[in-house]
Order: C-alpha cells, then structure tokens, then sequence
C-alpha cells in the first residue's frame, strides 16, 4: 500500500491534471473516463464509513453503478488489485436503486426527478454518491466529478455527505469546491 502523502499525490494528479489540447481531440472522451475512474477509485481512501456499514471485517467495499456505466471498463480498471481499510474492492452494477447495496454509487441520471429518485432512496444512509449531472448536488448528491475547461474538477456537497454519518478527509476536501446547498423549501 503506498504512503499516503503519495497516494495524496496520485489523487491530486489525476483528478486536477492539466490535460493538453491533443489529448482531448482524438482520444479525449477515453482519457476524460480515466481520469474520471481513477479519481472515483481513490475516493473510499478518503471518507470513512460507520463500522456498520459492513457486514464483518472481511466484507469488500463495493461501489456500486446506477444504470449506465459512464466510465465503461475504465472504473473496474482502476480498483483492480486495490483494497481500502484491508478491505478488497469490488465494482457492481444495478440497473434499480432498490437492489443497489453499496458503499459508494455513482449515479449516471440527468433527469432531475429520476435523480431526485434515487438520491432520496440512499439519502440517510451511509452511502458516498457520486455523479457529474448539473443538479446533483443540489439534488443532495455528495461529490460531483466534472470536467471544467481542460480539467477534471471536484464539487463536494459536505453537508449531504455529514447527514449520511460519512466524513470526508480534509484531504480530500481541500482538493475540491465545497459547495453549499441551499434548502429550498
């Protein structure tokens, strides 16, 4: 396992590299989605979970993908070979957010009232979402993975992560925009 001063390092890099012209022409998309995936991986090395939230000791940490899967192989690509906390890293698909029992969703939906949807059925539970739609934060997402310009940027909704008994390292944090959702009820 690397130190994490260099696993810092790894995260930092590949979520806020300068990506040049040429990459993104041709081959753009592909590098967009793993740099996107490797990001996503390295996420479960920055938050904790509540101990309930696994079944036992040996329980693998799985991240679950809600629907169509936005970074193809490129996610399970990425946690090949990885554990978190001891813990073996598995990727899982769910086509309903009913069946989707994980620790971490990434929720690929732009539909506001799908999203909506799902965000609710997962809002108190001790559940990392992940998406890149425009309304996901406000929606009550927690990080939101988007490219901006020539870059992959982080939004992180603390407080929604906070409600679901999750805590998200300052690390982390100070890698992304804290955003603040306002209520608007």
């Amino acid at each position: 396992m690397l130190p994490f001063g260099a696993l810092l390092r790894i995260v930092a890099v590949a979520c806020l590299a300068t990506l040049s012209v040429l990459a993104w022409a041709e081959d753009g998309q592909d590098l967009e989605k793993k740099i996107k995936a490797a990001c996503v991986a390295n996420f479960p090395q920055f938050v904790d979970w509540p101990e309930r939230s696994f079944q036992d000791g040996a329980a693998p940490f799985i991240i679950g993908v809600l629907g169509e899967n936005p970074l193809g192989d490129n996610l399970a690509l990425a946690v090949a070979g990885k554990r978190v906390n001891g813990r073996e890293i598995k990727v899982k698909y769910f086509t309903d957010i009913a069946d989707a029992d994980c620790h971490m969703l990434l929720v690929n939906s732009s539909n506001p009232a799908e999203l909506r949807r799902i965000l609710e059925k997962v809002k108190e539970k001790p559940v990392l979402t992940v998406g890149e739609s425009e309304e996901f934060l406000q929606q009550g997402g927690m990080i939101r993975v988007v490219r901006a310009a020539d870059r992959i940027k982080l939004e992180i909704n603390a407080d929604a992560a906070s409600a679901a008994k999750l805590r998200i390292s300052s690390k982390l944090l100070r890698l992304g925009n804290i955003v603040t959702v306002k209520d608007e009820k």
